[in-house]
């Protein structure tokens, strides 16, 4: 996969869209009185917005290393979020059909039937419904 090819314009956006978040949470820790982290995010931030709008080639490498953070974030979350959708969703909805004899699904042999064809409703074919596939 090629690397996508920065430009200006996204170290301006960087600079500009994170140099805001961090004056926002600049905002909450003012708000919530914590002095040592309202330094630290409002340097961070007025540096960012400054550097967005003034010399966005500056952000080249905190823009990269922005961006390799939140790749592995992204990595780990997607696992995290799929594994509590298993383990607290699906799980439960498998115990609760097998708790009532409940199968969605025709799974095993019945040597009873002599065919796991199932037949449908024929309907007339009308060109309308091929531009409708779902």
């Amino acid at each position: 996969m090629a690397k996508p090819v920065e430009s200006s314009k996204d170290y301006r956006k960087f600079g500009i869209s994170v140099g805001i978040a961090f004056l926002i949470i600049t905002a909450f820790f003012w708000w919530k009185d914590f002095p040592n982290a309202l330094k630290v995010t409002a340097t961070l931030g007025s540096l960012l917005l400054l550097g967005g709008l003034v010399a966005p080639g500056l952000l080249a490498w905190p823009c990269r290393g922005w961006m390799k953070f939140a790749a592995g974030a992204a990595w780990f979350n997607t696992r995290v979020i799929l594994v509590l959708m298993f383990y607290l969703v699906l799980m439960p909805v498998g115990w609760l059909l097998r708790l009532f004899g409940k199968r969605p699904l025709a799974v095993g042999f019945d040597k009873d039937r002599d065919s796991y064809w199932i037949e449908r409703e024929h309907k007339e074919y009308d060109p309308v419904r091929s531009e409708k596939h779902f």
